[in-house]
């Protein structure tokens, strides 16, 4: 729901509940319609509810939104990386098909989504690890052991900023869905209470007014 809507609908419950509380007879009328103490009551309990899953949901989107950013920017470093170790491999490795199969250079990746490039990268870093004479001749150009490690950690870091982004968007989407059905409840009340106040406070448009803000 958009976030203006949203502010519209609360500030309109906050103005009748407040309204409610301050007028003495207006109180009374309602309460003999139905509306006494305990679902006034009720009705700030709903709207209480409202504005705690809202500062839980923002709370959760501004997690999601820091978790984007950081898989953004581990995806540029580990991408850069990638792509410098696997330019150099196919320079070194031009005449020898079976190194460029274990390090999955035979053939570019057509498929550009992130699971791909994690797969790749992977294929790219596993293979060279698992390989003494692929770190051999990484070695001699600008490549050691532990430069390749690296950037395999760098990319696990990726792979785990990547699972906690999914799992951030996946709350994000949970508490916005708790505010909406919350924000719903509150809206089905307060219906059901201008209704009801039609009818016990027909002819009475100063109190009307004050439950139809």
């Amino acid at each position: 729901m958009p976030k203006n809507a949203t502010k519209n609908k609360l500030e309109s419950a906050r103005v009748t509940l407040g309204n409610i509380d301050e007028d003495e007879e207006l109180r009374t009328i309602l309460a003999a319609a139905g509306y006494a103490a305990p679902e006034l009551a009720h009705g700030h309990t709903l709207y209480d509810t409202v504005q705690q899953l809202i500062i839980a949901s923002n709370a959760a989107q501004g997690a999601k939104l820091s978790a984007t950013k950081e898989v953004v920017a581990l995806r540029d470093l580990v991408e850069d990386q990638a792509k410098m170790l696997a330019q150099m491999a196919r320079t070194i490795f031009a005449s020898d098909a079976e190194a460029l199969e274990t390090l999955g250079l035979r053939k570019k990746a057509a498929d550009r989504s992130q699971a791909a490039f994690l797969a790749h990268a992977r294929l790219l870093y596993d293979g060279a690890l698992g390989s003494p004479k692929i770190l051999d001749a990484l070695a001699k150009v600008g490549y050691p052991k532990e430069r390749v490690e690296a950037c395999r950690a760098k990319l696990a870091e990726l792979e785990q900023a990547d699972i906690a982004q999914e799992k951030r968007k996946s709350e994000a989407e949970q508490h916005s869905a708790a505010q909406n059905a919350a924000l719903d409840e509150l809206e089905g009340w307060l219906q059901r209470l201008r209704g009801v106040g039609r009818s016990a406070l027909a002819g009475r448009k100063d109190l009307l007014k004050k439950i139809n803000p």
